[in-house]
């Protein structure tokens, strides 16, 4: 098919990019005219209180109501002060109550209880098999008992017990306390997988599910520290120092767990520590997650979906690949360490630095999160270190200072995979939805981490040691099967947020619930459409012309995704504002000719949309506006990636220059195009992407046709085409997708590095363009084929300067390759999809409403 170029230049009048951003009035910007991207009409409206919890319905209401993100940051450090230090300080002790064992072992107590063959290893995995056999009863338990008091008892009776195994004379004595302290210990981690998806949005997730679980490096240090000075204690006292380890321990967490009963809330709805109005926004804050906030009903489906999903059974895997190698190396650590010929002091002391490098992977992994925007990668990344510290433990032997120290610090990489173990925690928190299905996947992750934890010290066999090769060899497997699970979960998560994304595009109305009126119905992530795996962090993404179709799109696509974006509006308190607002941007006020307001837009940012306007008035000034952007994006020095809309055939400025004396109006918009794309071009970012749409559906909308068709109120298209032309269409939502995910993380968006991408989805001639609008608006409505001659008339008027992109493109030859672009794999909408989702808008500017 050799049709004429299509080009959105005439199509998108530009006028003074500083009237974009106003709202509900017409004006000359017929590209990128301004409106809320309402999906009001597809949305249900009340939410379902047959599902939602009743204290929480008590508490929310089916409008989202927008909080700020000062307000939110104040509501943020109260609920850190209240229950996330509860949570850091309550795993602490349960941390260092675990490896009180691991100290114990080489404090006399394997001699004093006269411990034989694996009887020690039976010591750790009795904890574990307790805990497995407990998981699930404990979890149906915390979905209907208030959970901090719950919580509360467990710490008190675990601290009794944990003080009573210093009165254990024997092998059977010490098993018995280990799986009471089994039995109590199994509530803490689930509890605190449920108050982190209750109490905090899922960006918030991963940091504080880090900071609870990096207690496990910091009781590595206290516990060494103390460890070490109990052991000066003599063996000819009373109490022994074994002894009075787990008694002082034991006495402080039950102290402990009385003040996490009095200090801790159960929950938003029943903190009577804070006022009525922080209650609601703490529950409405957390609105977005969709993950719900409560729910004492067990939903039978809710459970089989949670067995049936492989979500559910990756995090079961990642659970044994991860516990099955922590527990025995924990266990075993002062024995390996002793296996190097340190002494037993020493032992103590250098198991602190084993604590300190703990801390140090669980920091630089929520870092490289950030950094990078990747969960899942992170997690491969940080288990190639334990493979390299686990073959060197298998191949080298101590001969010397320089190996001892060699093999020591091998040691050490073997915990690297720490990091896998908490990043999947955090991603089950944020990731599964409906009670009764979150519950059912803690409790299986959980029995699959007792799991581990229970095998893994029976890997160390006594006959094997000090070298341990069964045990390492086994964790060269584990860590194997860990980095395949972790590609799959990968390709998994990815594969359901594009069935989401492809509802989404169809018009399923759920899937387009901006409101996020169900994210209290306790429905699963599988149930609600409207729900998005996060399988990579969020990147700060700056929307430029967000209030628009295409920035307004691409702000809406990067959110569904889970990122943060940042929305640069004229006026904040603009309806189309306020709407990205409700849905989770952040509105950050400026002017595109105002470079202050710019550059400090670009703080902490890592992509940008750049949609500039050209202006009538002065055709420079939308240049200046782009190289404003890029000097920002490049002062700021976070910025690596860069994705700006032109138009299509911008980068042929050079050709056509020649008819400028005949279409002066293109010549001068065209330059401008081409100028915006060699600021881009030439910027030296990591990654850019230009994006050149054709002519946009919203152009039918008004005032749109009114510019581009004189005699539009009369529903007539009258145009300068062949009656065979046929005119390429493009929804300005799939601009956004594209820019959407070209702004995505690596390696998603590798695919639209240093790419420019020719935007259309649809060939249609104007007579298959009328008869669509005609069924649309339920009118009639007709074409006008202008003769050359009244061509002619009209163009040397110059009144016209739709005109001249009409003559224009009988001159020139040039077809977007619709096909190819299906390469990119973003399913484009077509004109009938349009019409369909955009009616009401149709059928006002056709005068039918």
């Amino acid at each position: 098919m050799a049709n004429a170029p299509e080009i959105t230049g005439l199509e998108q009048v530009p006028v003074d990019h500083t009237a974009t951003e106003k709202s509900g009035k017409e004006f000359a910007d017929i590209g990128h005219v301004e409106r809320v991207l309402s999906r009001e009409e597809d949305l249900k409206d009340h939410m379902d209180l047959n599902r939602v919890d009743s204290e929480v319905a008590k508490y929310t209401s089916n409008a989202r109501e927008i909080i700020s993100e000062e307000e939110s940051a104040r509501l943020l450090k109260l609920i850190d002060r209240r229950v996330l230090v509860i949570m850091i300080l309550t795993y602490f002790l349960q941390a260092i109550d675990k490896g009180t064992l691991s100290f114990a072992s080489i404090m006399g107590l394997q001699k004093d209880l006269h411990l034989v063959n694996q009887e020690y290893s039976w010591l750790i995995t009795g904890v574990y098999i307790a805990i497995l056999v407990v998981e699930y009863p404990t979890n149906w338990i915390l979905m209907r008992v208030p959970i901090a008091k719950y919580l509360s008892f467990n710490i008190i009776c675990w601290g009794a017990v944990l003080a009573c195994h210093s009165l254990a004379t024997n092998f059977t004595g010490i098993l018995i306390c280990r799986i009471l302290l089994g039995i109590f210990e199994a509530a803490c981690q689930p509890a605190f997988i449920i108050l982190s998806s209750m109490w905090f949005k899922r960006q918030e997730q991963t940091a504080r599910v880090t900071y609870w679980y990096m207690m496990n490096g910091a009781q590595q240090v206290v516990g060494g520290l103390l460890a070490y000075c109990f052991t000066l204690i003599g063996a000819d006292k009373a109490i022994k120092s074994w002894q009075a380890l787990f008694i002082a321990y034991g006495v402080l967490s039950v102290f402990w767990g009385v003040f996490v009963g009095w200090w801790m809330p159960d929950s938003p709805m029943r903190a009577k520590c804070f006022s009525e109005e922080d209650k609601r926004k703490m529950i409405e804050r957390v609105r977005s997650n969709q993950t719900g906030m409560q729910n004492r009903i067990f939903r039978k489906e809710q459970m089989i979906e949670a067995l049936t999903d492989p979500q559910t059974w990756c995090y079961c895997l990642i659970a044994i690949c991860t516990t099955l190698p922590t527990s025995g190396l924990g266990g075993f650590a002062n024995i390996i360490i002793l296996g190097f010929n340190f002494e037993p002091l020493q032992v103590q002391l250098l198991a602190m630095v084993l604590g300190f490098y703990i801390i140090i992977v669980l920091f630089a992994s929520i870092y490289l999160v950030k950094k990078t925007n990747q969960n899942l990668l992170v997690m491969a990344g940080f288990v190639v270190p334990s493979f390299i510290g686990t073959i060197v433990l298998m191949t080298v032997v101590e001969s010397s200072m320089a190996t001892k120290v060699g093999l020591l610090i091998s040691y050490y990489l073997t915990l690297s995979f720490w990091s896998a173990q908490t990043l999947s925690l955090s991603m089950i928190s944020r990731n599964i939805a409906g009670q009764t299905k979150k519950s059912t996947v803690v409790a299986c992750n959980f029995i699959a981490w007792a799991v581990g934890n229970a095998i893994g010290p029976q890997v160390f066999l006594k006959w094997d040691e000090p070298r341990y090769f069964i045990a390492f060899a086994t964790h060269i497997g584990c860590y194997t099967l860990l980095m395949f699970v972790i590609a799959f979960l990968r390709w998994w998560l990815i594969r359901e947020n594009k069935k989401k994304d492809e509802m989404a595009a169809a018009g399923i109305r759920e899937a387009n619930d901006d409101n996020m009126t169900h994210a209290f119905d306790d429905l699963t992530d599988r149930e609600n459409p409207n729900f998005s795996c996060i399988v990579m962090s969020s990147p700060t993404i700056l929307v430029t012309g967000a209030t628009g179709h295409q920035g307004g799109q691409t702000a809406r696509s990067l959110l569904s995704a889970g990122h943060k974006v940042h929305a640069f509006v004229r006026d904040p308190s603009s309806q189309a504002a306020v709407a990205l607002q409700a849905q989770g941007a952040t509105l950050i006020k400026g002017n595109y000719d105002d470079t202050a307001s710019i550059t400090a837009a670009m703080a902490g940012i890592t992509g940008v949309f750049l949609n500039t306007f050209p202006s009538f008035t002065d055709m420079s000034a939308e240049v200046r506006s782009a190289q404003a952007f890029v000097d920002a994006a490049l002062e700021a020095g976070t910025v690596t990636n860069f994705v700006v809309s032109t138009v299509y055939l911008a980068n042929t400025y050079a050709d056509w220059s020649v008819v400028a004396d005949k279409f002066p109006f293109l010549a001068m918009y065209f330059k401008s195009k081409s100028g915006v794309e060699g600021i881009v071009r030439n910027a030296g970012f990591s990654s850019y992407t230009i994006l050149r749409p054709c002519w946009l559906m919203h152009n039918y909308e008004l005032p749109g046709p009114r510019y581009h068709f004189p005699s539009w109120d009369k529903r007539t298209i009258t145009v300068s085409y062949a009656p065979e032309y046929k005119q390429a269409h493009l929804d300005a939502l799939d601009v956004g997708k594209f820019a959407a995910a070209a702004l995505a993380p690596f390696p998603f968006s590798a695919k639209f590095k240093n790419k420019e991408i020719d935007l259309a989805a649809e060939y249609l001639t104007w007579d298959e363009v009328a008869k669509a609008l005609a069924e649309a608006g339920e009118v009639d409505v007709k074409v006008e084929y202008r003769t050359p001659l009244e061509t002619e008339a009209l163009l040397k008027t110059g009144t016209f300067p739709p005109l001249e992109m009409q003559c224009w493109r009988s001159t020139l030859k040039g077809d977007i390759d619709v096909q190819e672009l299906g390469s990119y794999g973003i399913k484009m909408g077509t004109f009938a999809q349009y019409l369909e989702r955009e009616k009401a808008a149709i059928r006002k500017s056709l005068g039918v409403e």
